[in-house]
């Protein structure tokens, strides 16, 4: 019954798209922007102007502090749509950017310069689970063919109605498969079931030269290695196969606030400490744990993850071990509950999204920190962190921002499981990810970022040993894109993926300000 109703529901969302207009606007006679409507219109691909109704909402950046007009949008219903709008694009030298869900911090999803032609998946919204060969044994393999255009939330209400199949990913159900894949795809089961991406076994994807590969280990390894890690600098995957797990029946979700620990430096110092060495040592610590911190605004300290396992083991055992070190008092909230109720409790949003008629949208600034497991943090690195945020925020501080430390690494992490040149993502071997989060809504932009600066380097300039990094899923459009290429990939994987460049998009046809470039780090052109 479930399943019928959301085949339903998802059928008459399909239905009431509304018809994109194809009203081009009057570029000058033999401009590329001409030679490009003409070519869209004459393999006629369904395609928005400037001057079409739908254009305002087609065209926002989801962060509307980095705004980017492209000159057009088209909406393929189709894998050949998908590759004559690569194809029109190339051939006369307009940059080319896919967008699945648009949640890019720094915008890239609409072109990261003016005047790329974006390439909206919202059409490409299926999602069957069955094998790579479509042969309907579900029970035999639980692979899932999902469309490039998907949100998170659509896909677990999906794969659940569909055998009560689940995938590891991330906790806001509107994000796009997209990017959020492709670029690793963390969640509160990443622990115990790896990456999201860990679950890609195969993609279908348009190359620069617009055609259509199926990229596997086995098939075009190579395109199938830079495309998890580096997806939008190599193509644009129309759909994914996903290798599916059975949902857990219960997962204890817990979230505990400790008002107390911000209050002094030192205290917050020695209580992380502890629990780093608890993640990295302790015998209860399993893949079954996942948990992270979120501080906000400087005031409010709260650690916060699921566990796959009892809810009294937890509640009795771990947790104790967990906070012993931290001052209380602590407001512990700790319940069972099932698979998609444990998603909904992470997300003040619906698991189910609208395909169309997106309204998310903000004004904000981010970046981030990756640690090393090699290199934990330590006291003198956490004191910088800690006693910068408190000293800063018992004076002035920006208002409405948060830092999230999230644990990656660990004793038994599956995520670190992965051999570290598997893919094109570099981050197999990271403890803790840390993003800082900050809203720019009426406050004074400079000061914020300013803040935002210092507060990131606090970590790596007290303890340079470090070899810290930062995440691709938290785009800073601040950093060069030689900066992007050391902290995002590191130098011997961007090498290599610089060199792929090189091979199969020369003109670098798909772009963004820190896309792969065919160059190394230092601007040397690789040869082809």
């Amino acid at each position: 019954m479930f399943l019928t109703l959301y085949l339903v529901i998802a059928t008459l969302l399909h239905l009431s798209c509304p018809a994109f207009s194809i009203s081009a606007p009057d570029f000058q006679s033999g401009s590329n922007e001409a030679h490009l409507v003409n070519c869209l219109t004459r393999k006629n691909v369904p395609t928005a102007y400037n001057t079409s109704v739908q254009w305002l909402e087609l065209a926002k950046s989801f962060n509307v502090a980095q705004v980017y007009n492209p000159v057009a949008i088209t909406l393929p219903t189709t894998t050949q749509e998908v590759s004559d709008s690569v194809s029109c694009a190339a051939s006369i030298g307009i940059k080319v950017q896919a967008r699945s869900g648009g949640h890019s911090y720094a915008s890239y999803s609409t072109g990261g310069k003016n005047g790329s032609l974006i390439v909206d998946l919202r059409m490409f919204h299926t999602i069957s689970v069955n094998d790579i060969f479509g042969s309907n044994i579900v029970s035999a393999t639980g692979v899932a063919s999902v469309g490039g255009g998907v949100r998170l939330g659509n896909l677990d209400l999906s794969l659940y109605a569909q055998g009560k199949r689940a995938l590891p990913h991330g906790t806001c159900p509107d994000v796009g498969i997209g990017g959020h894949f492709t670029h690793g795809g963390y969640g509160y089961v990443s622990r115990a079931w790896g990456l999201a991406m860990d679950t890609i076994i195969g993609l279908d994807v348009v190359l620069a030269n617009g055609s259509l590969i199926h990229a596997s280990a086995s098939t075009y390894p190579d395109i199938y290695f830079a495309l998890r890690g580096a997806a939008d600098s190599f193509g644009i995957i129309t759909t994914f196969y996903l290798q599916t797990l059975a949902a857990p029946k219960k997962i204890v979700v817990f979230s505990v606030s400790m008002p107390a620990v911000l209050k002094s430096s030192s205290e917050a110092a020695h209580g992380f400490l502890r629990l780093q060495e608890f993640a990295l040592t302790s015998p209860h610590m399993t893949r079954n744990l996942t948990f992270g911190i979120v501080i906000e605004g400087g005031k409010e300290f709260t650690l916060k993850g699921w566990y796959l396992g009892y809810e009294s083991y937890f509640r009795n055992t771990m947790l104790p071990v967990i906070t012993e070190t931290f001052p209380g008092p602590f407001e512990a909230t700790i319940s069972s509950r099932t698979w998609l109720e444990s998603l909904a409790n992470e997300t003040d949003k619906p698991l189910e999204q609208p395909l169309t008629d997106y309204r998310d949208h903000g004004l904000f600034y981010a970046k981030s920190i990756v640690t090393r497991e090699a290199y934990p943090l330590t006291f003198k690195a956490l004191m910088s962190f800690f006693g910068f945020i408190i000293a800063e925020c018992n004076a002035s501080c920006p208002t409405n921002w948060r830092s999230i430390i999230n644990l990656y690494g660990g004793r038994d992490s599956q995520i670190n499981a992965v051999p570290t040149f598997a893919s094109g993502y570099s981050g197999r071997n990271d403890l803790w990810v840390i993003q800082n989060f900050f809203s720019l809504e009426g406050q004074n932009r400079s000061k914020v970022i300013d803040f935002a600066s210092k507060l990131t380097r606090t970590i790596p300039e007290a303890q340079p040993e470090g070899q810290f990094g930062a995440s691709l899923s938290y785009v800073d459009p601040m950093l060069s894109w030689q900066e992007a290429a050391v902290l995002y990939y590191g130098p011997e994987l961007y090498h290599w993926l610089a060199a792929l460049k090189r091979k199969v998009d020369p003109r670098a046809v798909f772009w963004n300000p820190q896309a792969v470039h065919a160059v190394d780090i230092y601007g040397v052109p690789l040869e082809g």
